[in-house]
């Protein structure tokens, strides 16, 4: 990427200011609490997708959102009465994990992976933006970690969460409300734009391919599936993205391997069919080749070390 592209990308995803299309809005100012099942709401527009499960007394929530989204958050569970009591953080990025420290500061219970907190206390650095993410405050770290998996009951729901292998980054978890019939993906999909990969931390376009296709067979047709980022979408969609993301996965990696350089993959368009459809987001077609050589070009020198 230039510096420029680099820059625009970074300033988008700080601001909130990028819109991903009709329904996929990634942008304050288009804040939408949408009822999904009894009680279970979908939260837009803050970063990356949020749901809120309202109990008698209190929320469990699923991500948070961007740093400068902590205002409308407050505004959005308070229309709905009650406080946070639970934070499940499917992964460490800023735009899921935003308000970690105001919740947690406001008494709620802070649950992820043991890698995701690993990586929310300590300060990372994302080469691909060419910027460090300085470590969370103590208050908002999760005091509660899972190895693999694990489950709780909150009002008369159950809800499971479970750790997949390395894809997005090397903490990726999901939430499964198992009544509701809703399961939420965290990063491990994106609905409708291309997705980004995080090597820095332990992702890989293999990983990603691998996770999506283990997401399949975690939910069924009458399933609401919950990105991480765009709309709410059914298996059908997810399948189109599996499908799609091992297509343009397969082709980059045999360039990549056969000796060609990132210009030369580009020229190439190996994402030509799918741009009319996820090219306008975050990720445009170049930056996911130049992505994903960074990536194996990263991924090389760690196993040359």
């Amino acid at each position: 990427m230039t510096r420029r592209e680099i820059l625009q990308l970074i300033s988008s995803v700080a601001t909130g200011a990028l819109v991903l299309g009709k329904g996929t809005a990634w942008a304050q100012g288009q804040v939408e609490l949408t009822p999904l099942a009894d009680g279970l709401y979908l939260l837009t527009g803050l970063g990356g997708n949020i749901t809120i499960l309202k109990g008698s007394d209190g929320l469990l929530m699923v991500d948070c959102g961007l740093p400068t989204s902590t205002g409308d958050l407050r505004a959005k569970t308070d229309s709905l009465g009650q406080p946070v009591q639970v934070l499940i953080d499917t992964h460490w990025h800023y735009d899921h994990t935003g308000s970690n420290v105001a919740l947690g500061q406001a008494g709620a219970r802070i649950l992820a992976h043991e890698n995701t907190a690993k990586r929310l206390a300590e300060d990372n650095t994302i080469e691909f933006f060419h910027r460090t993410f300085k470590a969370v405050e103590p208050a908002g770290l999760p005091k509660e970690t899972f190895k693999d998996a694990g489950k709780l009951t909150f009002s008369r729901e159950t809800v499971e969460y479970k750790y997949f292998p390395p894809a997005h980054t090397d903490g990726d978890s999901t939430v499964h409300y198992t009544k509701a019939g809703v399961f939420q993906t965290g990063d491990l999909f994106f609905n409708g734009i291309y997705p980004f990969i995080d090597y820095s931390t332990g992702g890989s376009i293999e990983g990603m391919m691998h996770d999506a296709g283990l997401l399949l067979k975690e939910v069924d047709a009458s399933t609401k599936i919950i990105p991480g980022h765009g709309p709410l979408a059914v298996k059908a969609e997810l399948k189109i993205y599996y499908d799609a993301l091992t297509d343009i996965g397969e082709k980059i990696s045999k360039m990549y391997k056969s000796g060609k350089t990132v210009d030369q993959a580009i020229a190439a368009a190996p994402t030509r069919k799918y741009d009319e459809r996820w090219g306008k987001g975050m990720v445009t077609p170049e930056n996911l080749v130049k992505l994903i050589y960074q990536g194996k070009d990263l991924q090389a020198g760690k196993k040359a070390a």
